[in-house]
């Protein structure tokens, strides 16, 4: 008839701990990375019960060395490091039968990207969201971005004379 009825016990539990991250120390907002954008998994827990995923929890970090075409920078004048990168925490749920990802950063995250360019100062980042679809072989992640970047004060006539502006949804796609 076509349908496959699942029977089976199976529990199981996931935990992964990438090597070298400690949960108990503040995350880092730097990490020196030579690609233009990256994506970590710090940690990685999902549940099993009779075959069917009951819990899943995921912190990652998301690293861009770039943005809007002008490089990140790593310190400042004083030889401090600087923002590269953002936490995203991944939850499940079940919703009437529906396997549901999400995929964010936390709730009040701001993180202020510093650049080396001639019109703009920074990108402050106010929320992160992730997708993830299949993409010929692999998969395709999408991550959605929002937030506002800062222009740098231009000498002599400034058409647009904007100090900040707002951004919804700016898309990286990672494979």
């Amino acid at each position: 008839s076509g349908e496959i009825a699942l029977n089976s016990a199976l529990f199981g539990l996931i935990h992964y701990t990438q090597p070298g991250y400690d949960s108990t120390k503040p995350d880092p907002a730097h990490v020196p990375n030579p690609n233009e954008y990256d994506f970590n998994v710090l940690t990685l827990e999902a549940v099993f019960e009779d075959a069917v995923l009951t819990h899943f929890a995921n912190k990652s970090q998301i690293i861009a060395n770039t943005l809007f075409g002008d490089q990140v920078l790593s310190i400042d004048a004083d030889g401090n490091a600087l923002r590269n990168s953002l936490i995203i925490q991944g939850t499940y749920k079940n919703v009437n039968g529906v396997a549901t990802y999400t995929f964010a950063t936390p709730p009040d995250t701001k993180g202020e990207f510093i650049l080396s360019s001639n019109a703009l100062r920074s990108v402050t980042i106010t929320k992160v969201t992730m997708g993830v679809a299949a993409a010929g072989e692999g998969f395709k992640a999408r991550f959605g971005i929002w937030g506002q970047m800062a222009f740098l004060e231009q000498t002599g006539f400034d058409l647009l004379s904007f100090e900040r502006l707002a951004f919804q949804y700016l898309t990286i796609d990672m494979t």
